[in-house]
């Protein structure tokens, strides 16, 4: 296994941990790499743990309705609505394991190691319950940006967006870490979140619109086939975005914890056990 390290500024050649001389480029080319070496594994993981719940959850959604006779309204079946919340709920938990499980197959990939679906998925499912816990509280702490102001939301979807990779690697309190890792060089963090964002919206709205011509066209007649589309173009749209997130999410992390304290990914790779 090639072994990695924290070298001299400007001359790091470490597949995580970017060059602290390097600046934007240097971050960039992490990114690119992770997405180079790991865009197979990671596909296949928010497959199995995003793409598939989502469309379960659409077809549970779609059978949720009574269909009206006349002029009578659309109405809801209770134990079916239950039982998409409860999918929902799960759907949530596999996408921290996925989260989790991602995670864990960049780093081994980027120490040269192999990576299998069924290894993936036993890391994560020993991290899916803290990374799941911390993303709740996180979209809690989100949403109260948003009833504050547009820019409180985004201010702590910033400072929150390290939670997975510190739970993985640290084992630490994901928000107070992830609030601590952010805080620290602020401006140097949202000059790599806030483009990683934009391309992140801009892929959503590209890639979103067949789902919303999908969706103009579900009238009584075509709401079961409406949604259920809507729902399987929605799980594809995840897969990409869930690449680029992770591999954004990940540099990021490894370029300001390199800040505090000599990192390499050989030191990534011994704590995500």
């Amino acid at each position: 296994m090639a072994t990695y390290g924290y070298q001299s500024v400007g001359h790091t050649d470490d597949p995580l941990v970017p060059d602290p001389a390097a600046g934007f480029g240097g971050w960039y080319d992490r990114v690119v790499g992770v997405i180079r070496r790991s865009w197979k594994s990671l596909l296949i993981i928010a497959a199995v743990t995003i793409a598939a719940p989502t469309v379960v959850i659409s077809i549970l959604g779609s059978v949720s309705y009574t269909q009206p006779i006349g002029d009578e309204e659309w109405s809801v079946r209770p134990w079916v609505a239950l039982l998409t919340f409860v999918a929902w709920i799960i759907a949530a938990y596999l996408g921290s394991l996925g989260a989790a499980a991602g995670v864990w197959a960049v780093t081994q990939e980027a120490a040269g190691r192999p990576v299998t679906l069924g290894d993936a998925l036993r890391f994560g499912r020993g991290r899916a319950l803290a990374v799941w816990g911390w993303q709740i509280l996180s979209s809690i702490l989100i949403a109260l940006g948003v009833c504050l102001c547009l820019i409180g939301s985004v201010y702590f979807a910033i400072a929150c967006s390290l939670v997975t990779p510190v739970v993985v690697y640290e084992r630490a309190p994901g928000i107070p870490r992830s609030f601590k890792l952010t805080h620290a060089r602020f401006g140097h963090t949202l000059s790599r979140l806030v483009p990683l964002a934009l391309v992140v919206l801009v892929l959503s709205c590209c890639l979103g619109a067949p789902g919303g011509v999908t969706s103009s066209i579900s009238g009584d007649t075509f709401r079961f086939v409406a949604e259920i589309g809507t729902g399987l173009w929605s799980a594809v749209v995840a897969l990409p975005i869930f690449v680029l997130v992770l591999a954004g999410t990940v540099v990021t992390y490894a370029d300001l914890r390199s800040r505090e304290t000599p990192l390499s990914t050989e030191q990534l790779l011994r704590e995500a056990v």
